[in-house]
């Protein structure tokens, strides 16, 4: 049997064989690589957009399913951008206002509640509340529970009243015809 002259052309290429060779980089690839036309035009730095305005954040293109960080120049401000990957998905955009807080005392931040931490005593006397509130809010689930209950036996008993009148007008209807 002759081998197919498409052969090589049909089959996954054998890296391991000694006739396989890489694919040749561009000549000029150098030239591509230093070409200002094809680098970006703002500048980025640690994932961060500089932009000049919160305008060209909002209308910076993005791909679908992934988000964008910018910094206005000048500004403490910094913008997010973020897009579905659903082809009804709008953009969404936030922008943030920066403070400084590194002059802040860790002492006020202590007493805002940022650090806290429970003694023993403490998680003992929240986690009995709980338990209580827990029993609490049972009981009075039970308790709703037998009123739907009562209503519903009830409305089952209005029910089969009001069937047995529909059944006796209409035996009273047929009899009058």
């Amino acid at each position: 049997m002759y081998p197919s002259p498409y052969y090589n052309q049909m089959t996954a290429p054998d890296y391991n064989s000694f006739n396989y060779q890489m694919p040749k980089m561009p000549q000029n690839y150098n030239q591509i690589q230093n070409n200002p036309q094809n680098q970006p035009q703002q500048l980025q730095d640690s994932g961060l957009i500089h932009i000049k305005n919160v305008e060209e954040g909002r209308s910076y293109p993005i791909a679908p399913g992934s988000g964008m960080f910018f910094k206005v120049e000048n500004a403490n401000i910094l913008c997010t951008k973020s897009l579905g990957i659903g082809p009804l998905d709008q953009p969404v955009f936030k922008v943030y206002k920066l403070v400084d807080v590194t002059n802040e005392p860790i002492e006020k931040a202590q007493e805002e509640g940022v650090i806290q931490y429970a003694t023993l005593e403490e998680f003992k006397k929240a986690h009995k509340e709980t338990v209580e509130m827990v029993q609490d809010l049972q009981s009075q689930l039970k308790r709703i529970q037998e009123k739907f209950q009562k209503q519903e036996e009830k409305l089952k008993e209005a029910d089969k009243i009001i069937r047995a009148r529909k059944k006796a007008r209409a035996i009273e209807d047929e009899e009058e015809e």
